[in-house]
């Protein structure tokens, strides 16, 4: 069987490469996503940037006292995590979550996660709501 997963990923990459060296155009999420294109064949001039969901020069941590904090119920002693994006299965957000909690557990009393994004229905990411 190992054998047989090595050919599949074989003819997988070629296929992909194929396809990459056919595309009229491209575009990736991140600048590394974008060179790996090109390096496996798509054409740098037709491949473009297009970051995903935030512009992150433009992000910056506000002051914990502000109106949204106060509006969820927080204040300024809690500490919010947000993760924004896709929360699928494949994300591994079970273990980004426990991750989030056993790391602010340590520092504050009151952990906070927030999601914001689109989902499969998934009982096993449980409600998409805040936990305390």
């Amino acid at each position: 069987m190992p054998r047989l997963y090595g050919i599949f990923r074989r003819v997988l990459y070629r296929v992909e490469n194929c396809l990459l060296r056919r595309a009229d155009r491209g575009s990736t999420i991140a600048p590394a996503m974008g060179q790996r294109a090109v390096e496996q064949g798509a054409d740098s001039q037709c491949t473009w940037l297009v970051p995903n969901r935030a512009d992150v020069r433009a992000i910056a941590p506000a002051s914990r006292d502000n109106a949204v904090r106060r509006e969820l119920g927080f204040d300024a002693g809690h500490l919010l995590v947000l993760y924004a994006g896709g929360m699928g299965a494949t994300q591994g957000l079970g273990v980004v979550r426990q991750a989030v909690a056993n790391t602010i557990t340590a520092l504050l009393q009151q952990p906070c996660f927030r999601q914001a994004g689109v989902r499969p229905l998934n009982p096993r990411l449980g409600p998409g709501r805040s936990e305390r």
